[in-house]
């Protein structure tokens, strides 16, 4: 007993009982309407509690943990808190007028349980007075000198990168940015880009990674490289996906945060790119769903958006879909997976060079027997799917996995272990993608992603190791 943290066991006993006593008054609420709107008052307080809680047991605002449940509910729970405080709202797409009431009463029920149990497990993980996690395996890996942290190394590797992914990242945006204003944005998605390629793309978050570490003592080159990575993402949103790009923006400001001490300056150049973000957002969300994009529909997207963030929780509360319709299908149509899609996702490892590969990884996903266009994933309908009402448990232990990566994410930058960053950063991002896509995002590209950097530190280490390790010596 000597080693539990008195203070976060009371934490988690506070939030246990929260969410016990909150569910149950809604659960002997009869009249489905009143359920609804008593429903957004406590997904707001869900939320205030949730946070409270993660920043009492990790003792801080800007982390992993924090941004990662943030997103989860914005994704699940965003129109129930415009059905509730913003009942005037002017919807485009309203989940609740298009699935009625009891279904998505019970879909948002549903998103509540399996958020609470993600929460709890990452309060378990700081119950107890345990040393951080460490694998000593991986630990000596990372004490070879190819690995030391170097700026020079940092940036030349870094800019390699950028230098070889970013035509590709860019030929992709453009193919797809001529798609949609020849027709709307669903056609982006016909760009053919295959699992080797999109993996390819997805490195580009690694290079811009390890030029602002490298830019860590600049504050002026490392304020420039996060501008300019935040713009040309930012930009990336045009074609209408907004997801991927708006995850590695929230990743880019973490570690710009890390690398210094909180200033106001810093908050202000926070708040005013996040303003631009959530009127980029709104406008991208009109835009697309107003036909092409064009100047003309931007300005005109511009002037009848009334509050970008209220038009945000709608478009990204509309996930929500997904968890509607997977509850429709199982177990009523299909059968529930029993945790084999969390298995058959290793299929993910391979890349989809042929049909073959590519109709195994799609057998792989969760809902490849009942998905529709640009329907996207979640990860509350995942566990639904797997586990149905008893996936509260499973969250619990998805909670407890996720806080260990904030917790390892956060030890990185105190203990300056830049490489390791910068080594796990895909699976960082992946695991954050998670949220809206299956548990196959936080294999495949993190993987390749680590063994393509392993190489090009060992073709460093060849090319430049020597010749510094002899400096060293001879002073």
């Amino acid at each position: 007993m000597k080693n539990i943290k008195s203070k976060n066991i009371i934490y988690f006993l506070f939030y246990f009982l929260f969410c016990l006593s909150g569910m149950l008054t809604i659960l002997f609420i009869k009249d489905i309407d009143t359920k609804i709107n008593i429903m957004g008052v406590y997904v707001a307080l869900h939320i205030a509690a949730s946070v409270f809680a993660l920043y009492k047991i990790n003792k801080c605002f800007i982390c992993y943990a924090i941004f990662f449940i943030l997103f989860v509910y914005l994704f699940h729970t965003g129109q129930i808190i415009l059905h509730t405080f913003f009942r005037d709202y002017d919807y485009y797409y309203d989940l609740y007028e298009l699935y009625g009431a009891e279904r998505y009463y019970d879909s948002v029920m549903y998103s509540l349980m399996i958020i609470s149990g993600i929460v709890m497990g990452m309060l378990l993980t700081n119950v107890y007075k345990s040393k951080t996690l460490r694998i000593d395996i991986i630990d000596s890996f990372f004490k070879k000198d190819m690995f030391a942290y170097d700026t020079k190394k940092f940036k030349r590797i870094g800019y390699f990168i950028i230098i070889t992914t970013l035509p590709v990242h860019l030929k992709i945006l453009l193919q797809q940015l001529a798609l949609v204003q020849a027709g709307n944005y669903l056609d982006s998605f016909r760009v053919d880009v295959t699992g080797i390629t999109a993996t390819y793309t997805e490195f580009l978050l690694v290079g811009i990674t390890l030029v602002m570490l490298a830019y860590r003592e600049n504050k002026f080159k490392l304020t420039l490289t996060y501008v300019i990575a935040v713009l040309y993402f930012g930009f990336n949103m045009v074609t209408g996906g907004r997801g991927r790009s708006v995850i590695k923006i929230i990743m880019f400001t973490i570690i710009y945060f890390k690398l210094g001490k909180i200033s106001l300056g810093k908050l202000i150049l926070f708040a005013v790119l996040g303003y631009m973000g959530i009127m980029c957002l709104a406008i991208i969300a009109y835009v697309r769903g107003n036909g092409l994009i064009t100047p003309e529909s931007i300005s005109e997207g511009a002037g009848n958006i009334e509050s970008p963030l209220l038009k945000m929780l709608e478009e990204f509360g509309g996930s929500l879909y997904t968890v509607i319709l997977t509850k429709a299908q199982i177990p009523k149509y299909f059968p529930y997976k029993y945790g084999t899609t969390y298995l058959s996702a290793l299929v993910s490892l391979f890349p989809t060079v042929n049909d073959f590969m590519r109709e195994a990884y799609d057998w792989s996903l969760y809902y490849n027997e009942y998905a529709v266009t640009s329907m996207g994933g979640s990860v509350i309908a995942e566990i639904y799917a797997n586990f149905g009402y008893w996936g509260v448990f499973p969250a619990m232990l998805m909670g407890y996995f996720i806080n260990n990566i904030s917790n390892k994410f956060d030890m990185f930058f105190t203990e300056q272990k830049y490489t390791k960053t910068v080594f796990f950063i895909l699976f960082f991002t992946g695991a954050m993608w998670w949220i809206r896509d299956s548990v196959s995002t936080v294999i495949r590209t993190p993987l390749w992603g680590m063994m393509y950097l392993w190489i090009l530190f060992k073709v460093y280490d060849r090319m430049f190791g020597k010749k510094r390790r002899k400096r060293i010596k001879e002073v």
